[in-house]
Parts: structure tokens; C-alpha cells; sequence
């Protein structure tokens, strides 16, 4: 949208009177009906990889490009990020186990211009928490995807496993109710190791745990080991 603004200046006695002209245009969110869609819709926290695509949108010449990034939703309404930005309009990742009894996930896409004007669109998925018998075999696969996202300095995608381990573990024990159920305690040993393993290699790298202190994953694994 155009603004044009009109100054007028006068003399006391309305004499000499001048005018000057000021436009400006302002900017709005990209737009064009753009789509987001999530494959499969339904499938197993760190055993399924969902393809996340958006497409569709449209802005301003002068606002390109157009960046885009993905949440998902807590069960307390937080947004948590899934992929940082980047110019690519798709993300492939592991999700966390649905939020609900029905194992429902919200994620949501942002799109936004070089002036950080941003659209959201909005999905939901089904990511069931895995078999008891799986479990471990899931976690420990978590781990080596872990590890090694860390040494590629690929720490979105890190961060993205250490979330689906956590929330998988804290299912695991909120189901079971007790950590005498069957393969609890070799769980809560895997969810250690985990731990400590992501810590170590961190600090290592980054000369502290910041990173991970201050994110919700590592609360959300203190939460399933307690």
C-alpha cells in the first residue's frame, strides 16, 4: 500500500504558501493461499522421518527472498522451534510424541520476508510413542543420530532427537507408571547415558552446556528420569 502525505506552510497572513509531498509504501506478510503439508501423517517419534513442505507463496519483489521455519506445540501452548530458518521451503526430521491421549501433534510454518513480516499455517499429525519391546533399540538409535549430528555441528538436527528422546522416554514412564515395570530400569540407563553423552560433547565443542542447558529438551529428560 501507497501513502502519500501533503505538508502545507503558510505565512501568519496566508500569504506564501507552500507545499511539499512525502510517499511511502508499506510492506505486508508474504501471501497467495500458500499450503503446508506434513508426510506421512502419522507414524513413531524417532522411528519415522516427516517430510515437511510448504508452497505456494508470494511477495513483493523488493521482499525477497523468503525465509521459512517450523514449530511444533506443547501441550502448555508453547511454540518451540523444529528447523531455524533457511531459504528452503521443506524440512525432513524426527517429531516428538504427540502432546495428547490421541497422540496428536500441532506443527505450524512461518514464511516471512527480508523485513520480517511473517504468515503461519497450521497442520496436525499423529506421532505414537513406540512399542515397549522397541524402546531401547529406538533410544539407542537416537543416540548415534545424536552424536552424530553433533559432529557435523548440525545441532537443529540434534536438538530435534534429543526432543523425540525425551518426550519417547517420559511417555515410557508416565505409562508405566513406576520404574519396576518391565525394561524400566534398562530405560532409565539408556536415558542417562544419552544425557551425559549429548553434555560431554557439547561442552567439548562449544566450551560450555548453554546450549543445551537452556533448552526444553534437557528439562524434558531431567522430567523422565526423575
Amino acid at each position: 500500500t501507497v501513502y502519500t502525505f501533503r505538508f502545507t506552510v503558510t505565512n501568519l497572513d496566508g500569504s506564501g504558501m507552500q507545499e511539499a509531498f512525502k510517499s511511502f509504501e508499506t510492506g505486508k506478510p508474504p501471501w497467495g493461499g500458500g499450503e503446508f503439508t506434513v508426510e506421512p501423517m502419522n507414524g513413531t517419534a524417532l522411528q519415522d522421518i516427516f517430510h515437511l513442505r510448504t508452497s505456494g507463496w508470494t511477495d513483493d519483489p523488493t521482499s525477497l527472498p523468503l525465509s521459512y521455519q517450523y514449530f511444533y506445540w506443547t501441550l502448555e501452548g508453547y511454540m518451540t522451534l523444529l528447523a531455524t530458518a533457511t531459504f528452503h521451503s521443506n524440512a525432513s526430521m524426527t517429531l516428538p510424541v504427540g502432546t495428547n491421549d490421541e497422540y496428536r501433534l500441532n506443527v505450524s510454518c512461518e514464511v516471512f520476508d527480508v523485513f520480517q513480516l511473517g504468515a503461519f499455517l497450521h497442520n496436525t499429525v499423529i506421532v505414537y510413542a513406540a512399542p515397549e519391546a522397541s524402546i531401547i533399540d529406538l533410544l539407542s538409535q537416537g543416540k548415534q543420530m545424536g552424536q552424530e549430528a553433533i559432529d557435523d555441528l548440525n545441532f537443529a538436527t540434534a536438538t530435534q532427537t534429543i526432543r523425540a528422546s525425551g518426550t519417547l522416554m517420559q511417555n515410557y514412564l508416565l505409562v508405566s507408571h513406576n520404574d519396576s515395570a518391565p525394561n524400566a530400569s534398562e530405560i532409565i540407563d539408556t536415558i542417562d547415558d544419552i544425557r551425559l553423552s549429548y553434555i560431554e560433547q557439547t561442552q567439548s565443542l562449544l566450551g560450555s552446556t548453554e546450549y543445551f542447558a537452556t533448552s526444553e529438551n534437557v528439562e524434558t529428560m531431567s522430567i523422565a528420569i526423575a
